[in-house]
């Protein structure tokens, strides 16, 4: 039997109103209902994970259940481009996943080597700043830089270039940093290759 997409719509908002006010008992089934709500109604998807995060501070804290679990689904919905833009350009939040959520990992660090791959440093340097300093994640900077990188496939800016370099510098680690200057060859070899 097909339901309509209205019917569905409102299942899922009558269910999340029910559960909400339990996020440790219901979280499976409040994540599932914010992804099959991606699928109809961005906005209402995007407000309902709001208010997981604003209500759930501690879950934001421990793990990477409003990061990566809902951000997933979100990319496969509307695609990279338009999750880094929507993430960064609402301050909430792009603070409460880069600035403290528990575990930074996947689509987090995909936005930001999307912002460098297109030039948009700024806004690249502002998200690396935000999960360098947050409390909560384990990650060193050399997991993060390491994360973010492109893949050698991807075509790099001089300026690009500069600027991870630049972060790289301030890892604390000799050997970490001879690491990441290791990836970042790939990048120059390319270009050598390039002027042949």
């Amino acid at each position: 039997m097909k339901i309509s997409a209205e019917k569905k719509k409102q299942v899922l908002l009558d269910s999340f109103d029910l559960l909400k006010s339990n996020y440790h008992e219901n979280s499976r089934a409040l994540r599932d209902i914010v992804e099959k709500m991606i699928k109809i109604d961005i906005d209402i998807a995007i407000s309902m994970w709001k208010y997981l995060i604003r209500e759930n501070p501690d879950v934001l804290h421990d793990d990477d259940s409003f990061a990566f679990s809902i951000m997933y689904p979100l990319e496969e919905a509307i695609g990279i481009k338009r999750l880094a833009y929507l993430v960064v350009d609402d301050d909430f939040l792009k603070m409460s996943i880069y600035g403290e959520c528990g575990d930074l990992r996947y689509e987090p660090f995909e936005i930001i080597t999307y912002f460098i791959e297109i030039g948009k440093l700024d806004v690249a340097d502002e998200l690396l700043k935000l999960a360098k300093s947050n409390p909560h994640d384990s990650h060193s900077l050399y997991d993060i830089l390491d994360q973010v990188i492109p893949e050698k496939k991807a075509k790099m800016s001089e300026e690009a270039f500069d600027f991870i370099t630049s972060w790289i510098e301030t890892v604390p680690s000799k050997e970490e940093r001879a690491k990441l200057n290791l990836r970042m060859l790939d990048f120059m070899d390319e270009d050598e290759e390039d002027d042949e």
